[in-house]
């Protein structure tokens, strides 16, 4: 395990126990419209074998389950939380484990989605792209949303961690979907704070290939669909 790693282990290690419910995010709100959002990007979910991976708390794993996924599998970095999902929720395949350890990877399956959701601002993105997507079934989506690392709020927050929190920006995620091989399609889109909140925190551009806006996101989402052989 790398320096970083080590780093956001003992970090989430402290704010899980902390009882936070919505680890990265501002509020509660913020985070189901995130992940509603990812269930837009993936279709539908019944039937189809799903992972996700930085799963923290599970909420959004057993949302999976609950929208009949064929099968989930949770993967987080954190032992206890691991340990935790795998007593409470069985039914999901919950790893303990780091995606840049090839012995690991190695036993992880095909699914015709794959989630990484708030998990790339940690990690190598192109190492981690490269695979993830060695894992997405053909016909399957790979959905990522990520805070975008040309706003001002990310400025802020790599100022405070430095080199260990690192979110790409969205040319950067761009070059590096439009390179993965078999990819049939990718877009991506902003998620903008809302001036007024009350309803919902977010207000989403149309999906595109457009990676650059007038005024910076504040989350990035990408999709990539990869072809059928």
């Amino acid at each position: 395990m790398s320096e970083r790693e080590r780093f956001w282990t003992e970090y989430y290690r402290n704010v899980f126990c902390a009882g936070d419910p919505w680890l990265d995010y501002s509020n509660g709100g913020v985070q189901i419209q995130t992940f509603a959002a990812a269930l837009e990007a993936a279709g539908p979910v019944e039937g189809r074998r799903c992972l996700d991976v930085g799963c923290g708390r599970g909420q959004f794993a057993r949302a999976l389950l609950g929208l009949s996924a064929a099968a989930v599998t949770g993967i987080d970095i954190v032992p206890e939380v691991v340990e935790q999902h795998a007593a409470a929720a069985p039914a999901i395949r919950w790893l303990c484990g780091s995606l840049q350890d090839r012995g690991f990877a190695a036993h992880l399956n095909q699914y015709e989605l794959v989630f990484l959701l708030e998990i790339l601002q940690y990690i190598p993105l192109v190492p981690t792209l490269d695979v993830v997507w060695s894992h997405v079934a053909p016909g399957g989506r790979l959905v990522a949303v990520v805070p975008n690392g040309d706003c001002p709020i990310a400025a802020r927050t790599r100022a405070r961690f430095g080199a260990r929190y690192d979110p790409p920006t969205g040319a950067q995620i761009a070059e590096a979907v439009s390179a993965l091989p078999d990819a049939l399609h990718w877009a991506i889109r902003g998620m903008f704070f809302r001036a007024d909140q009350t309803v919902a925190p977010y207000e989403l551009s149309p999906w595109g290939t457009q990676s650059q806006w007038a005024v910076a996101p504040n989350r990035l989402q990408c999709v990539v669909l990869r072809a059928r052989r």
